[in-house]
């Protein structure tokens, strides 16, 4: 993709556009034919340059889009061991999604509630956060208190 290629080959079909419009008097047929081919040529080359830098703006639109993203949810996820919240647009948190997954591979895995009071499982790692005010009570089990590991 060459945007002053693109430019150069439009100028040269302009250019070859005009000359024979200026001197279809003086040519005869076979030189209006070898112009008018040139000319195509160079509209199709221009064709295909244009696709490229549509597809080039496409694609760097899409990347836009993710670091927009990206960015959002930098701004908007809040660590609160052991675990994340998301704020939402009214400024509510929703989650919690699980630390060690965002750590690791930045994914937001929402974590499920698992038996009695503040405890949360994240189906995804197994692992198993305790809440605030919570201590862990089975042996044996990966558990999360806090943010240490148990």
């Amino acid at each position: 993709m060459d945007l002053t290629l693109l430019l150069t080959q439009t100028k040269t079909a302009v250019d070859i556009a005009k000359f024979i419009k200026s001197s279809s008097d003086t040519l005869d047929k076979s030189g209006q034919k070898l112009k008018l081919a040139e000319l195509i040529e160079a509209l199709a080359d221009i064709k295909m340059e244009t696709a490229e830098i549509k597809s080039l703006i496409i694609e760097k639109d899409e990347k836009i889009e993710s670091l927009k993203n990206q960015l959002k949810l930098k701004n908007d996820l809040i660590y609160e061991a052991p675990y994340y919240w998301m704020k939402n647009e009214n400024d509510e948190k929703e989650g919690p999604f699980c630390q060690k997954c965002y750590d690791a591979s930045k994914q937001l895995i929402r974590l499920q509630k698992f038996g009695t009071n503040d405890r949360w499982k994240c189906h995804n790692c197994d692992n198993v956060f305790n809440g605030r005010g919570n201590t862990p009570k089975r042996k044996g089990m990966k558990e999360i208190s806090r943010g240490f590991s148990i």
